[in-house]
């Protein structure tokens, strides 16, 4: 959903004001491209954005990963890969 609502050609007039500066943004003249990742297969991502508030808007910047990714990164990059299971 919030693929279609960036890149909507109404995108530019939303209420959503932070939709409307990604859209700002989309206008300018550069390529670009939105690709949509599983939560499931970014889990350090994942981790990130829930240690952070939601009304926090502000850029952070590591020098190392905080330490709650420490697992999830040795995962990413040594196995096994993250998979959901199905069940039925």
């Amino acid at each position: 959903m919030a693929i279609s609502l960036i890149t909507d050609q109404n995108a530019i007039a939303s209420s959503h004001a932070l939709v409307r500066a990604i859209a700002k943004l989309c206008r300018r003249v550069w390529s670009l491209e939105f690709t949509w990742v599983p939560r499931q297969t970014n889990r350090p991502v994942d981790s990130l954005a829930k240690h952070v508030p939601p009304d926090d808007l502000c850029l952070l910047m590591f020098d190392q990963p905080p330490c709650y990714t420490a697992d999830l990164l040795y995962r990413d990059v040594h196995g096994p890969p993250y998979c959901k299971a199905r069940t039925g």
